[in-house]
Order: structure tokens, then sequence, then C-alpha cells
């Protein structure tokens, strides 16, 4: 089985993991229908959870493996384990749902009925978790949470597929090249739903209100996960292999200008265990970076394409997740 040489020990030492439990030996392809892995790439806001959610209530033969969630459960567990007794005072202080942001942001909603003094305490509670946890001596932990949330996705593909059961996997850490690797017998399609900058900005706003509004913040991003996946995901070129849209410089400074005035100018140290939002110079640096190629073309007009190749890119941009839909399973129904 060839490997990227790229991939980091970290990976190895999932591989080892996913792969030493015996229970989870994958069955021989005997049956006519083959399984395939759809691995699903987009920002936050351009529709991947709308995605999801209805293929989820439409197919009974797709598993979703949503990384996301499993982060959103596995670091409150982690917390509750290392400090049980601080945890159970700030959980009777902030619902279920709040409890994930209260603990890696500032992001605070208390319950209706929480006392003064249950969030007084939580409040404190919180402060101080996130102070012990942003030490550097604690990287190994953040890093053991990050690996063990790895493990499970893999764990979670591994099962689906021995059920006989397609996989559509929603991760950022887990890279389809390690998931090919770790399952070279299995069909992956990369998928890339695409929403542009500024219409992801504009849903990204209202998503965050709605999510105030209604006291729960598990749909709530920072623009500084918009603007990092974006710029991580896709690329400026006069001549793109995979094109999705052309795109002015005019238009991507407004909406880059629109996000800094966001933002504060505070320029601290990165946080281990805590989350925040850029700061202006970070900001800079990544809109100065992205941009530079209307530099080296000497043009005012580009190519919006995906860093890495796609089997097939989705434009929802218009919000039409019915076409999004459509296309996934057309991949599901024809893979026989």
């Amino acid at each position: 089985m060839k490997i990227n040489r790229n991939f980091s020990f970290a990976f190895f030492f999932i591989f080892s993991l996913v792969y030493s439990t015996p229970s989870f030996g994958l069955q021989s392809n005997t049956q006519s229908k083959t399984p395939i892995i759809i691995c699903l790439k987009g920002t936050c806001s351009s529709g991947k959870s709308t995605l999801i959610k209805s293929l989820a209530l439409l197919r009974d033969d797709l598993e979703v493996v949503d990384e996301d969630a499993l982060v959103h459960e596995a670091y409150p567990k982690a917390i509750a384990q290392r400090f049980p007794l601080e945890y159970a005072c700030i959980a009777e202080a902030i619902d279920k749902e709040n409890i994930y942001h209260s603990l890696r942001t500032k992001d605070i909603i208390f319950k209706k009925t929480a006392t003064q003094v249950e969030c007084t305490n939580a409040k404190k509670y919180i402060t101080e978790i996130q102070e012990e946890l942003n030490g550097s001596q604690n990287l190994t932990w953040k890093q053991g949470v990050s690996q063990n949330i790895s493990v499970e996705v893999l764990n979670k593909i591994k099962l689906a597929l021995q059920n006989k059961k397609n996989v559509l996997l929603d991760a950022w850490y887990v890279k389809a090249d390690q998931v090919q690797a770790l399952f070279p017998k299995t069909s992956i399609i990369r998928v890339m739903l695409y929403c542009s900058l500024p219409v992801a900005y504009e849903r990204l706003l209202k998503r965050n209100k709605e999510a105030l509004d209604h006291g729960n913040l598990e749909e709530k991003r920072f623009l500084g996960q918009l603007v990092g996946t974006f710029c991580s995901l896709y690329q400026l070129s006069n001549q793109p292999i995979q094109a999705i849209q052309s795109i002015d410089r005019y238009k991507l400074d407004q909406i880059f200008n629109a996000i800094h005035e966001m933002l504060t100018d505070e320029d601290s140290p990165k946080p281990i265990f805590t989350m925040k939002e850029l700061s202006q110079s970070q900001l800079q640096s990544i809109q100065t970076g992205f941009l530079q190629p209307f530099d080296d073309c000497k043009s005012e007009k580009l190519y919006i394409s995906p860093k890495e190749k796609q089997d097939l890119i989705i434009d929802n941009t218009s919000i039409d997740i019915q076409k999004a839909v459509r296309a996934i399973e057309e991949i599901l129904d024809g893979q026989n």
C-alpha cells in the first residue's frame, strides 16, 4: 500500500490505532454493491450542513461522518474527565449545546433558569480552565484529544463500509489521501461545495445572528474560519485547471475590507486551546498572500479554482441546495 511521504507521524499513529482492533476488520467485497466514500469540502456557510441534512433524510444507504460534530462532543467530554467538579458546575448554568463554545471561546449563554451564583461560578471555572489549557504544557493533551477525534472519524468510516453503506465525509483534519491510504480498495470521490466569499460572508453573519437569537451556539462560526478555509481551499490564477468563477480584484478587496471592519486591532499570541477571531495583522497577511496572483499576472480579473483537484465542483452560491443533492445522488446511484 502506497502512502504519501508527507503524511505525519500522527497519521501512522492513528493508522495503528484504527487497525489494532480485530473487530473492525473489513469484510471482503463479495456483494454486488460496493460502497464509496464521498469526501466533501467547502467553507463554513457554503451549505454543507443543509446538504448533509437533506441527504441523510433521503438516503438510508449513506452514513454521514461529521468531524465537526465529533469535535463538539469530544472536547467537553475530555474537559469533564479532567475537571469533573468544575465541569459539573458549568453544566448547571449552561445548556449542553452551548458548553463547547463557552469553553473554547468567550461566548457564554447561560440557561434562563440559572441563578446568579451558578452563572458567576460557571464563568469563573470557564476562565480557570481556559487559562490552564492555554499553557504550553497542555499542548500534548490537546493533540491527544485531536488524535482521538481522527481515530473516531476513521472508525466510523470503517464500520460504515463493513455494513455496506456509502460514506459522506465532512472533515478538515482527516484528508482524502489519508482515507484512500487506509481504504485502498474503496473509491474516493472528492466533491467541493463552492460558495463565493461575499455570499458566504453574508450567510455567516445571518447564521451567527440566528444562533444568538435562538440561544444555540452550535451553528456559530468565526469570520476567521471562513477566511482561513476559503484561502486554504482556493487559489487565484489566469490559467486554472478547474475554474469555478472569474472575479475582479476590486470585489475581493471590498469583502476583505468589510471583514477588516469587523475585527479588532488586538494582536496577541495564538492560544493553544481557546479560539478567537483573527487580528487585523493576521487577516492582512492572509489577504496579501491570497491576492498576490493579481500582481504576479498584472491583471485585475482572475479565476478562482481549487488548490487540489476535485472530481466534482458544485457551485452553491445561488443557494440551490437541491442541485447539490441531485448531484450527490447521481454519484451514489451510479456507483455500481
